[in-house]
């Protein structure tokens, strides 16, 4: 007779490490060493979790929604979309100059130290850098109109005038989620822009297909309320989760050393956003409009090879800081290492995917008129797959404050990504705008690797 293991006797006798959870949880412990009763692993884990199902829900959230527009739009309306959006984001770069990022490692290094002084002053002086910026921007916007009176005439104009009010909700949002990740607060961080806004906006975008159709310069409307809401919902969780010990206390300035730390950062951060609307601004320039839609569907798709990678950064990013700054350089190898492994167990048959049967996934989400991004789909998928086994070398080098290194990286990849564009788009259109930015990650990836090598003595590359 077959003897009864304790896990067959009842679901109350069974180990933590025979439940699904538990098993998850062990497996958490080990990518990061860190002690199951302790501290730093409850953050770790409670953060993961959190982070997980709120990327989820908004990748479910902007693909139904972007499957809604791009189907009732149509390629060329929904390219006219997408351009405006794409010119946008870029101008964000320039708008928030990666003052994000610096707030996340300064906020993270000050809450571990114990200098509330040094941490308002930070908050406070980024809110005013914005805010110029901004400004500078609204003059940009008044001359453009008065140069082009007719911009509100057309369809392109008026939808990227409307999206222009995207900057400043979009870059004071993002410095509100970067206090709140560096205080701890991963999932409240979070919260506003990874659920709030995609929710309020498929919502809206749902009702207003039902009632009164969209059209480009309607859909950037309901996407400008959506954030607007977000942003409000934000503003409320930072005045709840803010510390105690900062109430009343005078802000300190170390303005030099964070100006420094500016440039490099805005250059790490403006890889992506360059990477990802570059090829639609030089699309828009050099092809239809209706190139620029089936890109724009073919790169949401491979955005989505990395989802793990962007789980686990957002929830590690300030433990990089605190390790490196602790000196525990073992750990932190370690740490990233794990990641990579447990991030290429969704990313690697993701890509396989869409790399041999983008053009089926291309129909189902987008429609049929999409499917001719197939080859373009693949090449991007290959090129985010790089990045997968790269590592978070980006991540690390900006955590430990060698953001110059991975600056080089950045402008060398910028360089290569327009060049290319500028080379291959007016010929090859969207296979030629998926090559350069294919390129660009991986000349990105191999140069910060190398910098990594010589500044911590180690890779993120956890095998060769």
């Amino acid at each position: 007779m077959k003897p009864v293991l304790s896990s067959e006797a009842g679901g109350d006798a069974a180990p933590a490490e025979a439940r699904p959870v538990g098993r998850f949880l062990a497996l958490i412990s080990r990518l990061t060493g860190a002690d199951p009763n302790g501290v730093l692993f409850r953050r770790i884990a409670s953060g993961f979790f959190g982070t997980a199902g709120l990327r989820m829900a908004t990748m479910l959230l902007a693909f139904v929604t972007t499957s809604l527009l791009a189907r009732f739009l149509g390629p060329a309306a929904f390219g006219v979309y997408a351009f405006a959006m794409a010119m946008v984001n870029i101008l964000s770069v320039l708008t928030e100059l990666g003052l994000a990022t610096l707030v996340l490692r300064e906020v993270a290094k000050y809450r571990a130290r114990g200098e509330w002084n040094l941490m308002r002053g930070v908050i406070l002086r980024a809110n005013q850098i914005t805010f110029a910026i901004v400004l500078l921007f609204g003059a940009g916007l008044a001359a453009w109109l008065l140069l082009w009176p007719d911009a509100g005439e057309h369809k392109i104009g008026v939808t990227v005038i409307i999206a222009f009010a995207l900057i400043p909700i979009v870059s004071l949002g993002r410095i509100r989620a970067s206090v709140l990740q560096g205080l701890g607060h991963v999932l409240q961080g979070q919260l506003p822009e990874r659920l709030i806004r995609p929710g309020v906006f498929f919502l809206a975008t749902g009702i207003a297909l039902l009632t009164v159709g969209l059209q480009p310069w309607s859909a950037m409307a309901l996407n400008v309320l959506s954030a607007l809401i977000a942003f409000i919902v934000g503003y409320w969780l930072l005045v709840r989760c803010f510390p105690t010990e900062m109430r009343g206390i005078q802000a300190s300035y170390d303005t030099k050393a964070w100006l420094r730390s500016l440039l490099p950062f805005a250059l790490i951060g403006g890889v992506g956003v360059i990477n990802a609307e570059a090829d639609l601004i030089f699309l828009g320039f050099y092809r239809d409009s209706s190139d620029v839609g089936v890109y724009r569907a073919a790169f949401l798709i491979a955005l989505q090879v990395p989802l793990a990678v962007s789980f686990m950064d957002v929830v590690l990013a300030p433990h990089f800081s605190a390790l490196f700054h602790g000196g525990e350089l073992d750990r932190l190898r370690r740490i990233t290492h794990r990641s990579v492994y447990a991030s290429m167990v969704f990313s690697v048959p993701f890509a396989a995917i869409c790399i041999f049967f983008g053009g089926t996934i291309l129909s189902l989400l987008f429609g049929a008129s999409y499917a001719v991004a197939a080859t373009p789909l693949a090449i991007l998928a290959a090129g985010q797959l790089f990045s997968v086994v790269s590592g978070p070398v980006g991540l690390v080098l900006k955590m430990s404050g060698f953001e110059f290194d991975a600056a080089l990286g950045a402008i060398l990849a910028i360089a290569v990504n327009i060049g290319l564009d500028f080379l291959l788009v007016p010929q090859f259109g969207t296979e030629g705008a998926a090559i350069a930015t294919a390129t660009s990650l991986c000349v990105a990836n191999i140069s910060m690797l190398v910098a990594m090598k010589k500044r911590l003595g180690f890779v993120t590359v956890p095998f060769g």
